[in-house]
């Protein structure tokens, strides 16, 4: 993308949209009954199909698509999952542009502390998810107890969720690997913190993001020792989802103000030197810069083809679990922000891509499926501190707890949301008090409390 030499041209992201609808049109009604079907109460309980919980398409700066699916709307908040690496991204380019945070900085020059070899990783390597540290990515279908992101996420061990993973023991060295990695992103945002908290105060985050470009739903949850959790717990609505991606869309600028310095697009836009090198535990098909997904081929590693084949080489994406995703087209000035609950693989980034870009001039490009590789598998690990049961009843008070008071739903809608196979875990809404207590067969307890509108819900760790 290339890097824009002024931010004069770039608009007020915090004033209100534009709207013009794109036209009635068999293709326009296929792609919604695709994105919104009816389900069966057997679908819904398995939470099977394409599941779309909101989406928001700004074509030109005006909104020309707005959908939203039971029980959501334009005023309720939706967690991003990891498109908050993203946000992680936009803050260090903050940080950086301010002269607060180098890209050369590591964890201890900032406040993080770590045993081992993640004391003296910097900041870029970090943000490339190429610290060569061990770490096990594994969500469902796997074992819980030697997830390295579920111990940091709902076990004790994420009391201080940056020192635990910077105190990992070294497998690769730094920058010449590629493995995917919430541990390397949280580490980055606890550098991120501690460079801009001393000029801008706790709730950063606000003074120097979201308020410029108009967030105001905007909340990002904090672990107990401070830090934003920058690999998964930003909350905000479609709507608000999808002026970040106009921040990305017109090089980090908002406002005719350059947010990020120019040029960390392009430099974040990268296919790593990591993954061209050595990828580790990756997805058959992805490709990722620094924090954000990539539409590129990367011919050192076999990968010939698109991720999205009817979207230019140029697209990229913030995306997160259960299919969400902010997609960015610069060539057809395009925002796609899509919130979704797809667990099953029926819907991909690539078909709604087929199917969205013919409706706003693009050449149509059918979508074909192929089978997807089963990942190898990841091989044996010691487990973690907090046993299965812990893990299960904290999972459920903690999602509970923000799917209550930060998205506002009610509790058999969250009760869906956080169930997960095999369905162990169950939790109580403490209304009066504003937590929700999880348990797992009624041999764990955990608790999660809202602490406040900007920084949602946290578990109480012991």
């Amino acid at each position: 993308m290339p890097a824009m030499d002024t931010c004069d041209t770039a608009p007020d992201l915090s004033s209100g949209w534009e709207e013009a609808p794109l036209p009635d049109s068999p293709e326009l009604t296929e792609l919604l009954d695709w994105l919104f079907p009816e389900r069966t109460r057997k679908e819904d309980k398995q939470r099977a199909g394409v599941r779309t919980d909101g989406i928001v398409v700004v074509h030109h700066g005006r909104i020309v698509l707005e959908r939203y699916g039971p029980g959501w709307d334009a005023d309720r908040r939706h967690l991003a999952w990891s498109m908050s690496k993203t946000f992680t991204l936009a803050t260090a380019g903050i940080a950086v542009r301010e002269g607060l945070l180098s890209l050369d900085d590591t964890p201890c020059d900032h406040g993080v502390s770590a045993s081992g070899p993640g004391c003296d990783v910097p900041l870029r390597d970090w943000l490339s998810m190429s610290s060569g540290l061990a770490w096990r990515e594994t969500y469902e279908g796997s074992s819980p107890t030697t997830s390295s992101v579920l111990a940091m996420l709902y076990g004790e061990e994420g009391a201080d969720m940056a020192s635990f993973v910077a105190s990992h023991p070294g497998q690769e060295p730094p920058g010449t690997t590629w493995r995917y990695s919430s541990g390397d992103t949280n580490v980055a945002a606890a550098m991120v913190g501690h460079a801009l908290a001393p000029a801008h105060g706790d709730h950063w985050p606000w003074e120097v993001l979201f308020e410029p470009i108009g967030m105001s739903s905007a909340v990002w949850e904090r672990d107990p020792s401070g830090t934003y959790v920058g690999s998964s717990y930003v909350w905000a609505t479609p709507r608000d989802f999808a002026r970040f991606g106009e921040l990305l869309l017109h090089d980090g600028c908002a406002g005719g103000e350059r947010l990020l310095p120019e040029g960390f697009l392009d430099w974040a836009t990268e296919v790593t030197d990591g993954l061209k090198n050595k990828p580790l535990d990756r997805d058959p098909g992805d490709v990722q810069g620094r924090q954000i997904w990539l539409n590129r081929t990367v011919p050192e590693i076999g990968q010939i083809e698109r991720p999205w084949p009817a979207a230019p080489e140029e697209a990229f994406a913030a995306q997160g679990h259960w299919k969400q995703a902010i997609t960015v087209i610069p060539s057809m000035d395009l925002v796609i922000a899509r919130l979704g609950d797809d667990r099953d693989g029926t819907y991909t980034q690539a078909e709604l891509l087929s199917r969205l870009l013919p409706l706003l001039g693009a050449e149509r490009v059918p979508y074909v499926r192929h089978p997807k590789p089963e990942p190898a598998p990841a091989g044996d690990a010691e487990p973690y501190g907090t046993p299965l049961l812990r893990l299960g009843s904290s999972f459920a008070a903690k999602e509970a707890c923000s799917c209550v008071f930060v998205a506002g739903r009610d509790e058999r809608s969250c009760a869906a949301w956080v169930k997960v196979q095999p369905a162990v875990a169950h939790f109580r809404v403490d209304e009066k008090h504003h937590r929700v207590i999880g348990h797992a067969l009624g041999l764990a307890r955990a608790e999660a409390r809202w602490i406040d509108e900007q920084t949602g819900c946290q578990l109480v760790r012991e």
